[in-house]
């Protein structure tokens, strides 16, 4: 299977995939579907150096984990007022859990202060705003207002 066939089948995934969109409006949902999109590609090009044995498994392994990863951002976007602080620091470990599912160990994480402000609380932010600053705090490298690399 060639390197983008697995990116074009996670995106797929991911373009599917109503959970992510729930209960956030279309312009709070685009810029997390459009993320989610680049991750699958990123993630389905690392794929391409596996052993055929292994691309099954990890397809699937990786799928789950991108799809559980977007869905607890809308999750923290829309629940976290509601739901308390420790569901909200539960939710965001597990963001950064699935992170390392698809990164390995040096991938992007939300660091222990926005965590903090979130599950607080004190961050301020309506559920758009979250989403993006989410994303962002995941994809340092990336300029997510305007999709260019820093």
């Amino acid at each position: 299977m060639a390197d983008n066939d697995f990116g074009t089948k996670l995106s797929e995934a991911v373009l599917s995939s109503s959970a992510l969109r729930e209960n956030l409006t279309d312009d709070e949902a685009q810029p997390l579907v459009d993320w989610g999109v680049a991750q699958a590609e990123q993630v389905g090009a690392q794929m391409g150096d596996l052993l055929p044995m292994q691309q099954a498994m990890a397809l699937e392994e990786k799928q789950t984990a991108l799809l559980k990863l977007l869905t607890r951002i809308t999750w923290v976007a829309v629940h976290s007022a509601n739901k308390g602080e420790a569901w909200t620091r539960k939710t965001l470990a597990q963001i950064n859990e699935y992170e390392q599912v698809l990164y390995g160990p040096a991938a992007p994480q939300l660091n222990a202060e926005l965590m903090d402000r979130i599950a607080l609380g004190q961050a301020g932010y309506n559920q758009g705003e979250l989403v993006l600053t989410l994303i962002q705090a995941l994809s340092p490298e990336e300029d997510i207002s305007n999709g260019e690399k820093t």
